[in-house]
C-alpha cells in the first residue's frame, strides 16, 4: 500500500500539469540475444520486423510519460554459428511471436528553444521503464540427433514461462514537423527477467537471462486543437503572458529569467550578473565607503605645473593608487572633471581645465584603466567651491575631481 501511495504521489502531479497528448507508431527491426547466439552479440541473419503503437503525455519541455504496445518476431539458430562444433552438435533453433506492453519515462535534455530563441530542429532523448512480455516459443530441439540430454530437454519443455518482466531502456532523436507532427529514430535494449524467451534454458546456459533489441523509426501526432501560438514557443497565446516573445513554459511563455548571482536582479538587467550587489548599484557590489573617501582625499593633492596641464611628480603616486582601485572595481565609471579659479581669460581657463582632466585620463589609461571606464570634461571657472577673492579660495577652486558611478 505504501508503494502505491508513493507512486500516486509522484505520478499525479505529472499528469495534472501535463501540456499535451500524442499518439504514435513505431516500426523497425527486432533481434534476439540469448542461448542461441554468442554472448553479448547478435546476428543479422535472425533480424526480424517489429511494430508498435504508443500514447505519450508531455509533462514539460524535458519529461514525458509513455505507454506502448509492441509486436515482434524473434528467432535464433545454432547453425548461424556453424563453425563452432558444440553448436553444430546441439543444433537447436526457435521462433516466437513476442507481445510487449510497456510504461516508459522519457527525458529530453534540451528545451524547445535554443539560446537564440529559435525552435530546435532535433531533440535527443533517453528512455527507461518497465515492460511485460508474452511469448510462446516454438523450439526445435532436434531430439534423437542432438547431443543434449533428453531429460534436460523435457525439463525445459515443462518449465517454459510465457509471461515475463522486461526493463526497456534506450535513446532516440525526434524531429518536429510543424506543430502537430514528429518523426524520429530510436533503439532500445530489453533485458528480461526470464531465460525462456527462446524456450531454452537448462539445455544451454541457465545462469543468464535473455535479452532482445528493438530499433527503428517513430511517428507521432499531437492531439488537441490548433491553439494560436503567435511566437511559436509552444505555449498557446491564451496561456502565454508574453505572446509576442518566444519563451519557456516554465515561465508562462516568457523568456527564462536567470539570476546567476542570486541578488534578485535578472541577468539581463544586472550590470554585474556574476557578483551579487544591491539594486541601487545596478546589481554590482558597492565600493567600500572608505575607498571612495580615500580617492576623494587623494585627488585633492593632484597638482600641475603653473598654468599648464603637466602633472607634478608628486601627483603620479596619487594617480597610481586611483588606477589600482578603478581596475579592482572595473564596473565603476570615473568622470574626471577639471576646474580653475577666475584668474585669467575665461576661454583659456576652460581649455586648461579640460586639458588637466585629459592629462589624468591619459595617465590612468597608461596604467591599465579601460577607456570605456573613464570620461573627462573641463568646466573652467564655472563651478567654484569657494570664493575667488582670497588665495585659499582660489586654491580650492583649482582642482580635478573624480566622480564614481555604476551605469
Amino acid at each position: 500500500m505504501r508503494k502505491l501511495t508513493l507512486l500516486a504521489t509522484i505520478c499525479l502531479p505529472l499528469l495534472t500539469h501535463a501540456q499535451s497528448w500524442e499518439i504514435g507508431a513505431t516500426a523497425g527491426a527486432a533481434n534476439y540475444l540469448g542461448d542461441l547466439v554468442r554472448p553479448a552479440t547478435f546476428t543479422f541473419q535472425e533480424t526480424n520486423l517489429y511494430g508498435g503503437l504508443f500514447l505519450r503525455r508531455n509533462v514539460d519541455e524535458h519529461w514525458s510519460l509513455r505507454l506502448g504496445a509492441n509486436y515482434a518476431r524473434l528467432s535464433g539458430d545454432d547453425l548461424n554459428f556453424i563453425e563452432e562444433a558444440s553448436r553444430r552438435a546441439r543444433n537447436f533453433s526457435f521462433k516466437t511471436n513476442l507481445f510487449e506492453g510497456n510504461g516508459l519515462i522519457e527525458y529530453s535534455p534540451f528545451p524547445r528553444l535554443n539560446s537564440t530563441g529559435e525552435a530546435r530542429k532535433v531533440f535527443p532523448y533517453f528512455f527507461a521503464g518497465l515492460g511485460l512480455t508474452y511469448t510462446k516459443p516454438n523450439v526445435n530441439f532436434n531430439e534423437g540427433s542432438t547431443t543434449a540430454d533428453a531429460a534436460t530437454i523435457a525439463r525445459d519443455r515443462a518449465d517454459v514461462k510465457n509471461i515475463a518482466v522486461a526493463f526497456p531502456f534506450g535513446a532516440g532523436f525526434r524531429f518536429p514537423i510543424g506543430d502537430k507532427h514528429q518523426v524520429g529514430i530510436e533503439a532500445g535494449m530489453r533485458p528480461v527477467q526470464s531465460d525462456y524467451i527462446d524456450g531454452i534454458s537448462q539445455t544451454a546456459n541457465p545462469n543468464k537471462n535473455d535479452w532482445y533489441i528493438l530499433g527503428g523509426l517513430t511517428y507521432s501526432y499531437r492531439l488537441g486543437g490548433n491553439a494560436k501560438d503567435s511566437d511559436g514557443d509552444g505555449v498557446p497565446d491564451k496561456k502565454d503572458q508574453c505572446p509576442d516573445v518566444p519563451g519557456v513554459s516554465a515561465n508562462k511563455g516568457c523568456p527564462a529569467i536567470s539570476d546567476s548571482d542570486g541578488d534578485g536582479i535578472p541577468n539581463d538587467k544586472d550590470r554585474c550578473p556574476y557578483a551579487a550587489g544591491p539594486a541601487t548599484s545596478n546589481g554590482c557590489p558597492e565600493m567600500p565607503q572608505a575607498e571612495q573617501e580615500a580617492i576623494a582625499v587623494a585627488v585633492k593633492n593632484i597638482n600641475f605645473e603653473t598654468s599648464s596641464a603637466v602633472l607634478t611628480k608628486e601627483s603620479l603616486p596619487i594617480l597610481d593608487s586611483v588606477a589600482l582601485v578603478l581596475k579592482r572595481y572595473n564596473y565603476y565609471t570615473a568622470s574626471i572633471e577639471g576646474h580653475t579659479d577666475n584668474v585669467g581669460d575665461d576661454q583659456f581657463n576652460l581649455k586648461l581645465s579640460k586639458d588637466r582632466a585629459k592629462a589624468c585620463y591619459d595617465y590612468l589609461m597608461k596604467k591599465g584603466v579601460a577607456t570605456k571606464q573613464m570620461r573627462y570634461e573641463g568646466y573652467g571657472e564655472t563651478r567654484p567651491l569657494a570664493g575667488n577673492d582670497t588665495e585659499e579660495g582660489r586654491r580650492q577652486n583649482r582642482r580635478v575631481e573624480f566622480r564614481l558611478s555604476i551605469n
